[in-house]
């Protein structure tokens, strides 16, 4: 094994962590996903399946409102890769 020095030359080491992924009964598929409109307030309780990465995020009751008034569509993509892909529009 290299010197730490070499690893981490500020001090700071990098976690190799990965988080596991749930087990989830209820596991929709971002291509399922119905209108905004059309969408029932049971949306809220299942999982919905990241069209990029493949992990499951949920649409809190909060959020399902603001798209409803503002009439935008649900999300397709989890909420990490969202904000991923804004910050590269930022470089």
């Amino acid at each position: 094994m290299s010197d730490i020095s070499e690893l981490a030359p500020h001090g700071y080491h990098r976690s190799e962590y990965n988080k596991p992924t749930p087990n989830i009964q209820n596991l929709l598929d971002a291509s399922e996903l119905p209108s905004t409109q059309n969408a029932t307030d049971e949306i809220c309780t299942q999982a919905i399946q990241c069209e990029v990465s493949g992990q499951p995020f949920r649409i809190i009751k909060q959020e399902l409102e603001f798209y409803r008034k503002h009439n935008l569509p649900l999300p397709t993509k989890h909420p990490d890769v969202r904000h991923s892909e804004r910050m590269s529009l930022r470089r």
